[in-house]
């Protein structure tokens, strides 16, 4: 390698990238190995994306109608009355607050128990509420399929976000890699042409 080319040439990103590489005479087989290796992981990119995505959507709705499955199972719809009224809340934002409610329903006895109602409700009044079957305590409702149908799509979403991001790390780490194997050669082939253009220069002094 002569000086002329190594003055050319900066192992941190003046060495031609892409489509110019392959007919600059400068460029070596690692500067190759980076073009490729950044089509081949832009072409996967395109390719993986869609399946990615597909496959995520499916599997995280699947999963989430087999969790619903199991809450059906385990969890009965009953009927929530307070027992007193629930004065409603000076604050704007209307916190749920605990308060003692009979419940009927849910295929036992009539019970009391407590659960979070929402302030300025009456006493008496008939609140739609899910119960576990084993112990009775209010619980929340079984996801139902329009939950499950979006949790799904906002997996797929993520996914379409972090393969992408995904293979932009991978790319620069390679490029990294790459950088350090040039400026060791580099540093290698300047060790062997530095004496001789200087006792070049010298000579022409």
């Amino acid at each position: 390698m002569t000086f002329h080319a190594q003055h050319r040439w900066h192992p941190r990103g003046a060495a031609p990238r892409g489509a110019r590489a392959k007919a600059n005479p400068l460029c070596r087989g690692i500067d190759h190995l980076e073009c490729w290796a950044g089509r081949l992981l832009l072409m996967l990119t395109v390719l993986l994306l869609p399946v990615a995505a597909v496959a995520m959507d499916t599997g995280v709705y699947h999963a989430s109608m087999r969790t619903a499955q199991a809450q059906i199972a385990t969890r009965r719809p009953a009927t929530a009355r307070p027992v007193v009224g629930v004065p409603a809340a000076l604050d704007p934002i209307q916190r749920p607050v605990s308060t003692q409610v009979r419940v009927t329903g849910a295929d036992r006895p009539a019970y009391l128990t407590t659960a979070q109602v929402t302030p300025g409700t009456a006493a008496g009044t008939a609140l739609h509420v899910w119960v576990d079957r084993r112990s009775g305590q209010i619980v929340s409702g079984p996801v139902s399929a329009a939950q499950a149908a979006r949790k799904a799509t906002w997996a797929a979403v993520m996914a379409g976000l972090l393969l992408p991001g995904l293979a932009y790390a991978m790319w620069r780490c390679l490029r990294s890699a790459l950088d350090r194997v040039r400026l060791d050669r580099w540093q290698d082939e300047w060790q062997r042409v530095e004496p001789v253009w200087s006792r070049r220069y010298h000579h022409r002094q």
